[in-house]
């Protein structure tokens, strides 16, 4: 409005405003994605909040739950079970048959149901809801609480990293994903058979995204900071070739030769013959390191 400008010369000044717009958008949403999965979160008596990453927690307006305060297995991986689920109810024999195969599913309706009662006792002390309700279908989460997971908030930094215009919007979503990963989901539980795929799906998306992370410090050449999550994706899984890969480039590019070629040789030791031969090969063709 103050300034005269040539219609001709205008576009630049269009584009100029449509970036920084965005740009202001997505700290604000940054700034929101920070302050989500907190237990200040919490506005009112039907928000119930639940960590699953490590170890179990229940947040609600009245107070918190605790893994080690529920003390019964048995309820927490039924409680587990159902969260993972979503608000679908699930029949009785199915809940048993998927946790506890070896069990007598003939019996299923009045285990399950003796779970719920159960949990519902625990619940009671922080809510004056049901967490979980009986169907004619079968249990399912209680539709009218708004209950939200970490699992939720790491897969919505996740698909909001996919789509940010920025790289420092990216940056931050992405590792806002990273520091909600405590772990396996329910780590108590996590060699069993109904919760692996779960804790796998989730342990390599984590890796996905360190290693997402580490190509873009790299492309901006801070190295420094695509050490460290490098770094922090071989804690995960010590035989991650990307992750040696990019450790070995880092490591060259931030320190010296005879450091990239320590990783080099430590790889070595921890790969396997076929892994080893291919992080060989990804080196090789990157030309930036001697080998």
């Amino acid at each position: 409005k103050r300034y005269h400008i040539d219609p001709y010369e205008s576009g630049f000044l269009q584009a100029l405003a449509f970036v920084t717009f965005n740009a202001i958008t997505e700290q604000k949403l940054i700034n929101r994605t920070q302050k989500a999965f907190s237990p200040d979160s919490i506005k009112n008596d039907n928000d119930v909040m639940i960590n699953l990453f490590g170890k179990l927690e229940i947040y609600t307006s009245k107070g918190v739950i605790t893994e080690d305060e529920i003390s019964s297995p048995r309820i927490t991986r039924f409680l587990v079970y159902m969260l993972l689920h979503g608000k679908y109810p699930v029949p009785p024999r199915t809940i048993l048959e998927q946790i506890w195969p070896e069990e007598d599913v003939e019996s299923a309706n009045t285990k399950i149901k003796s779970l719920a009662y159960r949990l519902q006792n625990v619940f009671a002390v922080v809510s004056d809801s049901r967490l979980i309700i009986s169907t004619l279908r079968g249990y399912q989460l209680n539709p009218d609480l708004n209950i939200m997971t970490d699992i939720q908030e790491f897969e919505k930094c996740w698909r909001q990293a996919q789509s940010a215009i920025t790289m420092q919007a990216k940056l931050e979503l992405l590792k806002k994903a990273t520091e909600i990963y405590h772990g396996n989901i329910y780590d108590a539980a996590s060699s069993e058979h109904w919760l692996m795929p779960h804790e796998l799906s989730y342990k390599y998306k984590c890796i996905e995204i360190y290693i997402d992370m580490v190509r873009t410090y790299f492309d901006v050449q801070d190295y420094a900071n695509a050490q460290k999550y490098a770094s922090l994706a071989l804690l995960i899984d010590k035989a991650n070739v990307d992750a040696y890969y990019w450790l070995i480039r880092a490591k060259r590019q931030k320190d010296s030769l005879s450091m990239a070629k320590g990783e080099l040789k430590l790889a070595e030791h921890v790969l396997s013959t076929e892994e080893y031969a291919e992080l060989l090969q990804k080196l090789e063709n990157t030309k930036d390191l001697e080998i």
